[in-house]
């Protein structure tokens, strides 16, 4: 979605952060005693709806910050990060009179789609600090665009512009989002994904029933890839390491195979998740499992989620069909 020019800038803006230190274990700011990006209450719903939303939660929904120095807000340990985030701001192609109503459109739809999925008391207690409302989500300089990111403090959120194109990788069979309605069919349910990717990282312990099912299995060679007998299912996973898999399908690690499970019961409903797990015992246990966990620890079913979530992912299927 940016322009080369300004990720070579940023390249160099990172490099030379990196010859200052290695290691900045704490974000920094510009200035002693300066708050790190300040939130303050507006006439506009952007700022407005920010301003509630860190009153109430105290986390910072952040669309502008200076990506040169937030290398290290965003957790990075040693020289490097795993993320890139591109912030809004005034430059060649884009106004920020021109960006407030893409962050306006946005926002609408994940404040209903996201953010009100969950009670005040969770997002105190698991969001991160901060939610970085980006132009671009980058995996690493040169990498491709993704919908979501995270480190240690936050979560990032690769807001849609109309025109631009959002293309995956390849090799890590990531798909490419071209329309408004492919953006946002999938945006909402791995902005969840990334959340609770984080959540179970930085803030809660695992969830012991789901993980030992396949404990002995993360980050192992699997069945064969040219067997046409077997499916990843059957061990338990709805995906795979696509890039680390060569004759065989290679498990993803713990954190991934949770997300996954999450990715599901926030975008599908009940009865279709039933469908795509029957005559996988393993799965339906592990379902059960995490979902039963995640409402004890939280107080959240996930699946009621997917189930108020399936109704518009189906009406943005039906315009993608028609188009």
């Amino acid at each position: 979605m940016t322009t080369t020019k300004y990720l070579i800038g940023l390249g160099l803006g990172l490099a030379m952060l990196a010859l200052q230190s290695c290691n900045h274990e704490a974000p920094i700011t510009a200035e002693l005693g300066t708050p790190e990006y300040p939130i303050e209450d507006g006439q506009d719903f952007v700022t407005h709806t920010i301003f509630d939303f860190y009153k109430e939660t105290g986390v910072k929904l952040i669309y502008t910050f200076d990506p040169r120095t937030a290398i290290w807000d965003l957790g990075a340990s040693g020289l490097g990060a795993t993320y890139l985030y591109v912030p809004f701001f005034e430059r060649e192609e884009h106004t920020m009179a021109e960006n407030m109503p893409v962050i306006e459109e946005n926002l609408i739809y994940l404040k209903k789609y996201f953010f009100d999925s969950y009670s005040t008391d969770f997002k105190k207690k698991y969001f991160p600090a901060r939610v970085f409302l980006s132009d671009s989500v980058r995996y690493q300089i040169g990498g491709s665009e993704t919908l979501t990111g995270f480190t240690r403090d936050n979560i990032a959120l690769n807001l849609y512009r109309e025109g631009e194109v959002l293309k995956g990788s390849s090799s890590k069979g990531e798909p490419t989002y071209k329309t408004r309605e492919a953006y946002f069919k999938d945006f909402a349910p791995y902005a969840h994904f990334a959340l609770w990717q984080f959540v179970f990282k930085y803030r809660a312990s695992a969830p012991e029933l789901f993980f030992s099912f396949s404990q002995d299995l993360y980050g192992k060679n699997l069945g064969e890839i040219k067997d046409p007998k077997y499916s990843i299912k059957q061990d338990g996973f709805w995906t795979y390491d696509e890039f680390n898999s060569f004759k065989f399908y290679r498990a993803w690690k713990a954190d991934r195979d949770i997300a996954d499970y999450v990715l599901r019961m926030v975008m599908y409903t009940e009865e279709e998740n039933k469908a795509e797990m029957a005559g996988y015992q393993i799965m339906i246990d592990k379902y059960n499992a995490l979902r039963s966990e995640i409402k004890a620890m939280a107080g959240i079913d996930l699946q009621t989620i997917g189930n108020a979530y399936a109704p518009f992912r189906k009406e943005m299927e039906d315009k993608i069909a028609a188009q």
